[in-house]
């Protein structure tokens, strides 16, 4: 176990050293921005929305504040920095320990963070998803790259969705 947080902490060290241009940040922003928007389109023009299930589970997501302002900093500020945190620092790099395999370690963290999303609609959108923001993170070697690309993804998700649905 030492060795194992040793390790971490070692990757840690290793992202805090990789400097990225703002312009990267932007660019990284947007990619992902783009593919939330066709992911969402796709699965609202698929009804994959008009599912039961969804539908209890999103309800139950959107009205947690009354407030669009702590929507977006649930949203679009602390979920992608705990959920990147976990899924890309510590279980992708876990796997990719382990595995030695960067593709299988992007699959398979990006299938665990579907899984954790609890619900058929919003497990695919998440894999998805969490496909192209690990793909970002191993290409950046930057922890800061898959959060803002997750913060954006995320934005355009819940603007999709008050918009659409007139939640506010």
């Amino acid at each position: 176990m030492k060795a194992y947080i040793e390790a971490l902490r070692k990757i840690y060290y290793r992202n805090m050293s990789v400097r990225i241009s703002a312009g990267s940040y932007v660019k990284y922003a947007a990619v992902s921005a783009l593919w939330a928007f066709i992911l969402t389109y796709a699965f609202n023009r698929a009804h994959f929305v008009d599912m039961p299930t969804y539908k209890a589970i999103a309800a139950d997501q959107f009205y947690v504040f009354d407030s669009p302002f702590m929507l977006f900093l649930l949203y679009c500020v602390f979920t992608p920095i705990v959920e990147e945190i976990v899924f890309r620092f510590i279980i992708y790099n876990s796997l990719l320990m382990w595995l030695k395999d960067a593709l299988m370690a992007i699959i398979i963290s990006s299938a665990l963070f579907g899984v954790y999303h609890m619900n058929p609609v919003q497990g695919f959108y998440a894999f998805f998803m969490g496909l192209l923001i690990c793909f970002l993170y191993y290409k950046s070697d930057n922890i800061f790259v898959p959060i803002i690309a997750h913060a954006s993804a995320n934005l355009v998700a819940l603007a999709y969705t008050i918009f659409s649905y007139n939640i506010f």
